[in-house]
């Protein structure tokens, strides 16, 4: 069984170690507008709410971090 990363353990969103790397390897390129918001789901194979829920938290990690 693979492993999950709590991202937000109020709201209980869990990322694969796969979800993890990929968010890490392109979160850079969808704020620069190199990647669409769709394309980023598409990777992250996440709903909208989820994707953009996952997005805040790990700015808040990158912010305390």
């Amino acid at each position: 069984m693979q492993q999950l990363d709590v991202v937000d353990p109020i709201a209980n969103i869990l990322l694969t170690p796969g979800q993890k790397g990929i968010l890490d390897a392109e979160y850079h390129r969808w704020k620069n507008n190199e990647l669409s918001a769709v394309e980023f789901m598409q990777k992250l194979g996440l709903k909208k709410n989820t994707f953009y829920k996952i997005v805040k938290e790990y700015e808040k990690g990158c912010r305390a971090g």
